[in-house]
């Protein structure tokens, strides 16, 4: 059933659903009705604000309601309330909502023998479910031939690097997927990512990049060293006059290859953050390293368990939401020191809900030996789209940020 805490996550989520809501009547609760003003409020006062901040507004609610027994209440309640959901039409979902609580006020009048209401609210049930259903005439039961490979198909594959990986996932992930990369510090999960990232821009992929592990610049010369072919030690030099010739070579090379596809967003550590940025970039791809960082804004949070498994979730919401390949970068646990191939128990402080809530786990394996040869070994520890759970050699040139299926040339 539709809530109405559906219909308050996209008018929280989304400034052109507020807008699109605006002046039209909705039925909420009182809790309801205190959070939708609040937002009003949020959004008037902020003319530039793609989505209310649930810190701010939290803050804010708890400052109105000094009783501690109600703003506790109200509080729970905003809890309560999805960080993603979609946002798209967003007057139907408001119309459902309402023939929703008329429908009951309608029971409870025939209950009650009150005839003059019972016909007044009939008719209001009957405008709002014929809207309904007029809403519904687009809707399919499944899909044809023609949904596939008509002009109206879906979104093709997004191709993945190195190469190795499109064989075993036949062709790449298509949106809407979750996929989750992790390793022991140091074995080349950013590296592999950034590698992975920067294939999809060639391609004319956008992709949205949260880095929340290592400093802006950092990320940023490692997209330049893989895209700009420039040497990382380069791009950091001491000597400031060859740092900035190479970062000027990079850079005008790196342009041209799609790095303007590729946006930064640093210092973001709360998934509910994200939906303004997902919505001005629109992005096919959405990067987060790494998750565990990363505030689910549920209750538990502290416990990295909970936190990887609620984050995990919501990141395979919003690529359902919002037509994306959203990938996860983690750690693996104590155990996978030194191990070349990694299994799902691997993925550290995770038991179930990490590997089900996402449809591809990579491992990044590498033992002493492996370091020497600059050798890295991929374990697709699950494998949900093609069931091919196999594991391989890549290698890795560290200075130029690039993965490849075999030995450097």
């Amino acid at each position: 059933m539709i809530t109405e805490e559906h219909l308050l996550a996209a008018i929280l989520n989304s400034r052109e659903a507020w807008s699109d809501l605006n002046g039209e009547p909705l039925s909420l609760s009182s809790f309801g009705a205190v959070v939708q003003h609040a937002a009003d409020d949020y959004y008037t006062a902020d003319t530039l604000a793609l989505g209310v901040d649930r810190t701010i507004l939290r803050a804010r609610l708890e400052s109105h309601f000094p009783a501690p027994k109600m703003a506790a209440s109200l509080l729970s309640y905003l809890d309560g309330i999805p960080t993603a959901v979609s946002v798209a039409n967003v007057r139907q979902l408001a119309r459902h909502l309402s023939a929703y609580k008329v429908g009951l006020d309608l029971a409870d009048a025939l209950t009650r023998a009150e005839r003059q209401q019972a016909r007044s609210l009939a008719e209001k049930y009957l405008e709002l479910s014929a809207d309904q259903q007029d809403a519904l005439s687009d809707w399919k039961p499944r899909l044809t031939a023609e949904d596939y490979f008509g002009d109206n198909s879906t979104k093709p594959k997004i191709r993945v690097y190195p190469n190795r990986l499109n064989e075993v996932l036949h062709g790449g992930i298509r949106a809407g997927h979750a996929c989750l990369i992790f390793g022991r510090p140091g074995s080349g999960k950013t590296l592999l990512t950034v590698n992975m990232v920067a294939g999809m821009a060639a391609a004319g992929h956008k992709i949205l990049y949260v880095g929340n592990e290592e400093p802006l610049g950092t990320l940023q010369h490692r997209f330049l060293s893989r895209l700009g072919s420039e040497r990382l030690w380069d791009l950091d030099s001491p000597d400031r006059a060859v740092a900035r010739a190479a970062y000027e070579r990079a850079e005008a090379k790196a342009l041209r290859r799609g790095f303007g596809n590729v946006h930064l967003l640093h210092g973001a550590y709360g998934m509910r953050d994200l939906a303004p940025y997902i919505a001005k970039v629109k992005p096919d791809v959405l990067v987060i390293d790494q998750i565990r960082h990363m505030d689910s804004g549920k209750k538990g949070d502290d416990n990295l368990t909970y936190r990887l498994e609620a984050v995990c979730r919501q990141m395979r919401a919003m690529a359902h939401e919002h037509q994306l390949v959203a990938i996860g970068i983690t750690q693996a646990g104590d155990r996978a020191s030194g191990k070349g191939v990694l299994s799902m128990e691997d993925v550290d402080s995770a038991k179930t809900g990490v590997q089900g809530a996402v449809d591809l786990i990579i491992g990044v394996g590498v033992t002493d030996e492996m370091k020497r040869q600059n050798k890295r070994m991929l374990s697709l520890a699950r494998n949900k789209l093609t069931g091919r759970e196999e594991f391989f050699p890549i290698w890795i040139d560290e200075q130029h940020t690039r993965a490849s299926g075999g030995p450097p040339q």
